[in-house]
């Protein structure tokens, strides 16, 4: 967790609205200073406060700051599930052929590491028939819960796991029993993969799994979004092939990778799989040219030996998030690995926004008319909203659902400023603010005042009636205060982290003979 009188986005805003003298101070006029929720003014105050990070960022002494300097993780897979849809609405797409024919039975019994069918030994006679095959609960007892078959008993139909699963794969699933029905598949899929559209209807679209149905092939979505995740996708038909993968890919091919947004091109040293991955393959930087030049030729399963960045593009023709990149391996991966390697972190923006409540829907939907179609439904799913003045000042909660249309935050239970349930619910006019998690500065506490001169002074740029010096102050004191904080960072012993030749780990024999 983050020391407590750590600047949040929230406290530099703060400070920029009572500099310019914009801050909210209640319905009666009387509180203490709040940021603005006037629209004009919380934009105004949010702009200046990411352009003076911004600036901040770009002030970096020579050799550039040494906290932007971070390690990026990939996730790589080698599970890719494919298939073509038997058919397909804006929340589904079925293909029978990912599960067994009959798929779908009923528990005569079942314990925490079995399931009997005796009707499964009149299709699947001979013992291990199903070992390795993944068994879903679909209704009753343990339904949502999965396990992959380690054996079969054909004699008395019964199947043996070594623990039931949750639906996203986590220990501690609950138990089936008796009269539980259960579907058979080929394939793990779970709630949380990933399901791209690759050729057909619906091409580029993609979706995370919300749901899997095992008795016939069902796989389920909250909506088909386009090739950059946003809402309003095409969505699929029957004859739309689709790929399946457990973590997010390009498209659903698992040599592409999207990179995290605050990647902005520049990698820093060598990449390198992560500790512990029980091989000695080494990876190498090259240039993306010769990677496709590789591919042209075959596309071949191993552990990559190559990766390079590229700007991302979804797909070919397509404008592309320009300012985000992707990482490309060969070969394909033919394992679950992570790769990391160093970069420099890049500055987006920070965000909240704040308003005062139109109306509320029952003790758990706040309402606000003046954000009505301006942010997608889900957009503020988990995020913290706070009441901040009004009736239920101080209760907050997490954001359970969103409504764009209607501009309605749900959540589960208001809590109160303790974090026990039962905190007072809002009303008309109760004044709100949301934010993500961690709505913080990249840099970190030690350049907290540093930032906040940097806001401040951008705040005498933009604002005419803010005249203190805090110009002179940020360029003069703190600024160079950062550079000496920034160098106390370094290690005391300095080298390049990328020295020596690197050899391949493995085994060798030589031509000894023993008397």
């Amino acid at each position: 967790m983050e020391p407590t009188s750590a600047l949040s986005f929230e406290d530099l805003i703060l400070r920029v609205a009572r500099e310019a003298g914009i801050s909210y101070h209640g319905s009666s006029g009387n509180e203490r200073a709040m940021i603005p929720i006037d629209e004009h003014d919380l934009d105004l105050c949010k702009t200046i406060v990411n352009d003076g990070i911004r600036m901040f960022v770009a002030d970096a002494p020579p050799k550039g700051w040494r906290w932007m300097r971070r390690i990026m993780s990939v996730t790589l897979t080698a599970t890719r599930v494919t298939g073509t849809a038997d058919s397909a609405s804006t929340t589904t797409v079925v293909d029978s052929d990912l599960v067994l024919t009959p798929a779908a039975g009923t528990a005569d019994s079942a314990s925490d590491t079995t399931l009997v069918d005796a009707a499964l030994s009149a299709t699947y006679g001979t013992d291990n028939d199903l070992k390795d095959y993944y068994c879903y609960i679909i209704s009753g007892t343990g339904a949502g819960s999965f396990a992959k078959i380690t054996g079969y008993n054909a004699s008395n139909g019964t199947i043996t796991v070594a623990d039931w699963l949750t639906s996203a794969g986590a220990a501690g699933g609950t138990n089936p029993d008796t009269g539980s029905t259960f579907g058979i598949s080929s394939y793990k899929i779970l709630i949380g993969y990933y399901c791209y559209i690759v050729t057909g209807t619906g091409k580029n679209s993609w979706a995370v799994i919300t749901g899997y149905n095992a008795s016939n092939g069902t796989i389920t979505v909250v909506d088909w979004l386009d090739a950059y995740g946003n809402p309003g996708g095409t969505d699929p038909a029957a004859s739309s092939t689709f790929a399946i993968t457990p973590v997010e890919t390009v498209g659903g091919d698992i040599h592409r990778y999207p990179l995290a947004e605050n990647f902005g091109g520049e990698v820093n040293g060598e990449i390198h799989y992560a500790s512990d991955t029980n091989h000695a393959s080494i990876i190498y930087w090259r240039d993306e040219a010769y990677i496709r030049a590789r591919r042209a030729i075959t596309v071949i399963t191993g552990y990559p030996q190559y990766a390079a960045i590229r700007p991302l593009e979804f797909y070919a023709g397509g404008t592309g998030p320009k300012r985000r990149w992707e990482l490309i391996v060969n070969p394909n991966p033919v394992a679950a690995d992570v790769l990391e390697f160093p970069h420099t972190l890049f500055f987006d923006e920070l965000q909240l926004i704040a308003g005062d409540a139109s109306s509320v829907n029952g003790s758990t939907g706040l309402l606000d008319t003046a954000l009505d179609n301006l942010y997608p439904d889900d957009y503020f799913n988990g995020w913290a909203i706070k009441i901040i003045s009004g009736t239920g000042k101080n209760s907050y909660a997490l954001v359970d659902d969103y409504t764009g249309g209607t501009a309605q935050f749900d959540v589960l239970d208001w809590l109160s400023i303790s974090g026990a349930a039962g905190g007072t619910d809002p009303a008309a006019n109760s004044v709100y603010v949301v934010t993500p998690p961690g709505n913080l500065h990249p840099a970190g506490l030690r350049f907290d005042e540093a930032i906040k001169a940097a806001c401040l002074a951008q705040a005498e740029i933009e604002i005419e009636d803010v005249s203190a010096g805090f110009t002179q102050k940020y360029i003069q004191q703190a600024l160079q205060k950062a550079y000496a904080i920034d160098t106390r960072s370094a290690p005391r012993k300095l080298g390049s982290m990328n020295i020596g030749e690197r050899h391949a780990r493995e085994r060798t024999w030589l031509d000894i003979s023993y008397d």
